[in-house]
C-alpha cells in the first residue's frame, strides 16, 4: 500500500552504508553546531517533503519562460520542458477535476451511496496528496537503485558499463549503445550534486536575484509591457525545482558532449575519504564562486574508493596521507552542514586542523 514519504533524503542512505562504523550507523559533525556525533543514517540528511510538488501560478510560468531563455534552451528544448512541467504538476490538474466532480455530485447527503462516493473522493485526494509529497523522491529512488550496482562495479575496478558495450545493458535482447549507460550514470553524478540542500540554496539565490534585477528593470523603465509577468507574484521555492532539472540536464549533456572521462582514485592510505551533505564537489571550484570555469566533478564512494570525472582516465593511486586529505579538505569546505565518516577520532582531528 502506497504511502507519503516524508523524509526525504538528499543524500540517499545506500551511499551512506559504505560509512558505517557499525551497523546503520555513521559518525558527522555539524558545522552549525561545532558538534562531533553519531547517528543512524536514516536520521541525517533529509528534510520533510523536501521534493514535495509545489503548483505554478500563471506569473510564475511566465517567469520560468525568461529563465529558459537566459539559459540559451533552444525551442525544442523549451518545448520539452514546458511538457515536463505539464506533467510534473499533473496532480494540481487531478485535483481540479475532483474538486468539479465534488461540487456537482448529484447524490444527496443522506442518500445510503454519499457515503461510499465520500470515500472514493477520499481515496481520490490522498493518491493526490502522495502524488504531489512522493513523485520526485520516487524518480531519485529509481535512479539510487541502479547506482548502487554502478558503485559495486567502479569499486570492483570495472568501468565496462562506461566505455565499452556491456551485455548486463540490454532491453528486450537488443544491446543499449554505449553512450546510453554512461550518459545515465553522468545524468545520476549530476543529479546528486544539484539535488542537496547546499547546491538548491544557491539555486534559490539565483531565482531571487533574477527576480530582483527584473524589479529593479520594472522600475527604472517607462515601458512595462517589456515583462510580462509581475515579479512580486513569484514564489523561489515554486521555481527552483525545475531550475534544478534544467542545470542537472545542461551538466550532464555537457559532459557527455565531451565524452567526460570516468577515472577511479584509489586510497592505499590509512587516512580515509570522508563524503559530506554535498557528496559531488567541482574540484574546480572555489567556495563562494558563482561560475567556476572547468568543470571537474570528485565523489567518493567509500573511504578507500572515489571517482573523478572529467579529469582523467587511468587509474589513479594516493599512497600519501597528504594526497587523501586534499581531497577530504575540499569535500570539508564545500559541505553545507554535515560532514561524514567512518570514525570519530577523524572528524575530532580535522576540525582541529580545519577549523
Amino acid at each position: 500500500m502506497s504511502e507519503i514519504k516524508n523524509k526525504q533524503h538528499y543524500v540517499f542512505r545506500a551511499y551512506l552504508k559504505n560509512w558505517y562504523y557499525k551497523k546503520d550507523e555513521v559518525w558527522a559533525y555539524s558545522k552549525s553546531a561545532n558538534k562531533v556525533f553519531h547517528t543512524r543514517a536514516e536520521n541525517i540528511l533529509h528534510q520533510r517533503q523536501m521534493y514535495k510538488i509545489q503548483n505554478l501560478n500563471d506569473d510564475e510560468r511566465k517567469f520560468f519562460e525568461l529563465v529558459m531563455t537566459s539559459f540559451h534552451l533552444t525551442n525544442a528544448d523549451k518545448s520539452e520542458m514546458r511538457d515536463h512541467i505539464n506533467a510534473y504538476l499533473l496532480p494540481f490538474s487531478n485535483q481540479i477535476i475532483v474538486d468539479a466532480l465534488k461540487r456537482i455530485n448529484p447524490i444527496p447527503k443522506d442518500h445510503p451511496l454519499n457515503d461510499e462516493m465520500e470515500e472514493q473522493f477520499y481515496k481520490l485526494e490522498k493518491m493526490i496528496k502522495e502524488q504531489q509529497v512522493n513523485t520526485e523522491e520516487d524518480f531519485y529512488s529509481d535512479y539510487e537503485a541502479e547506482a548502487v550496482g554502478w558503485f559495486n562495479r567502479i569499486i570492483a575496478g570495472d568501468t565496462g558499463f562506461y566505455y565499452s558495450d556491456d551485455p548486463e545493458y540490454s532491453e528486450n535482447g537488443i544491446q543499449l549503445p554505449t553512450h546510453f549507460v554512461r550518459d545515465e550514470f553522468l545524468n545520476f553524478v549530476c543529479i546528486q550534486y544539484f539535488r542537496t540542500m547546499g547546491m538548491r540554496k544557491v539555486l534559490k539565490d539565483n531565482i531571487q536575484h533574477m527576480i530582483g534585477y527584473t524589479m529593479q528593470y520594472l522600475n527604472n523603465t517607462k515601458d512595462k509591457n517589456t515583462v510580462n509577468f509581475d515579479p512580486e507574484n513569484i514564489n523561489p521555492d515554486h521555481v527552483l525545482p525545475h531550475m534544478v532539472w534544467i542545470i542537472q540536464a545542461k551538466c550532464s549533456a555537457a559532459l557527455s558532449g565531451r565524452n567526460a572521462d570516468l577515472q577511479i582514485v584509489r586510497n592505499e592510505t590509512r587516512l580515509p575519504f570522508i563524503t559530506s551533505d554535498q557528496p559531488v564537489i567541482n574540484m574546480k571550484a572555489k567556495v563562494g564562486d558563482k561560475a567556476p570555469d572547468e568543470f571537474v566533478l570528485f565523489y567518493p564512494m567509500n573511504p578507500k574508493t572515489a571517482i573523478i570525472i572529467n579529469g582523467g582516465k587511468s587509474e589513479k593511486t594516493l599512497e600519501k596521507s597528504t594526497e587523501v586529505d586534499r581531497f577530504n579538505r575540499l569535500i570539508w569546505d564545500h559541505a553545507h552542514e554535515y560532514i561524514v565518516a567512518d570514525r570519530e577520532e577523524l572528524l575530532n582531528g580535522m576540525i582541529e586542523m580545519y577549523e
